[in-house]
């Protein structure tokens, strides 16, 4: 049974910890909270005191994993603070976020995609020790749950969604999954065959150019060079290949400016046929 109430308010971040990390050490709970050895310790020994069946020891690992049980409460107990406790956890780790309350005389638009805290943190553990995972996925190209074995190599925000770029054995290719989708996931301790070093796309480098839309009138056009680009004609802008279309995509710039005009798209790609390869992988 969820007891929020017997937690001490100091000790909530931790239990952030350990609902989108999926496991507490010691070394971590230092790290994070700025604590000593002894007093980490204590902090951890104090949840699990009050909690003893949402974590079990590792003592190959030396840390405590977050049981079922645990993973069952918070589906049935937070589900409706997930966006709240996510954006705790990214401000604590200093993952860049879009908090869902905003300070006074500010506003920020909710967050619809925050990812399930056992798929985020079972995908964070198989990138840290390079194992694969089996998810059950839907997709727009075959809606149906399906299985899936990947190997993850990184997670990403793009946008307002986040992704798992990992190789897929399906497809016997690296791939984007949008964590969205997911609908089933277990950890396995089949070791990784593919590393991120062996995705061309991820360690690519492309340069996008960006330009205000050639439609606009030189008025407009002054709006968005001083909007965008800090009053410069342009912007070149480095990213990895993998994530190229996500970047373009979240500024809404333009690829095909004959088909593609103002008021709609307001900056447009410049070296769109370099970026094609990127863009429409075969």
């Amino acid at each position: 049974m969820f007891r929020e109430r017997e937690i001490p308010s100091r000790l909530r971040p931790l239990l952030n910890v350990l609902t989108w990390e999926g496991e507490l050490g010691r070394a971590r709970v230092m790290e994070l909270f700025n604590l000593s050895p002894v007093r980490a310790s204590e902090w951890i020994k104090e949840l699990r005191d009050l909690c003893p069946d949402w974590m079990a020891w590792d003592s190959v690992g030396r840390r405590h994993i977050a049981t079922a049980v645990f993973f069952r409460t918070l589906v049935r107990q937070e589900e409706a603070r997930a966006e709240e406790t996510f954006a705790s956890y990214l401000a604590l780790t200093r993952i860049p976020s879009l908090h869902a309350k905003g300070e006074e005389g500010m506003h920020v638009f909710p967050d619809f995609n925050v990812p399930a805290p056992l798929a985020f943190a079972t995908l964070r553990r198989a990138i840290r020790e390079s194992t694969a995972v089996d998810v059950m996925y839907r997709s727009m190209k075959h809606p149906e749950p399906h299985q899936r074995t990947i190997e993850p190599h990184n997670l990403v925000r793009a946008g307002r969604r986040w992704h798992v770029r990992g190789y897929c054995k399906q497809n016997e290719g690296f791939r984007d999954f949008a964590l969205g989708r997911i609908v089933g996931i277990q950890s396995t301790t089949d070791v990784a065959t593919h590393s991120v070093e062996d995705d061309v796309a991820w360690s690519t480098h492309v340069e996008v150019f960006l330009v205000p839309h050639p439609r606009l009138t030189p008025m407009q056009e002054e709006v968005v060079r001083f909007e965008n680009f800090g009053g410069t004609s342009a912007r070149r802008q480095t990213c990895r290949a993998a994530l190229v279309a996500y970047l373009i995509q979240d500024l809404r710039a333009a690829t095909d400016p004959l088909r593609q005009r103002p008021p709609d798209y307001q900056i447009a790609v410049a070296n769109s046929k370099e970026l094609r390869p990127w863009l429409f992988p075969s």
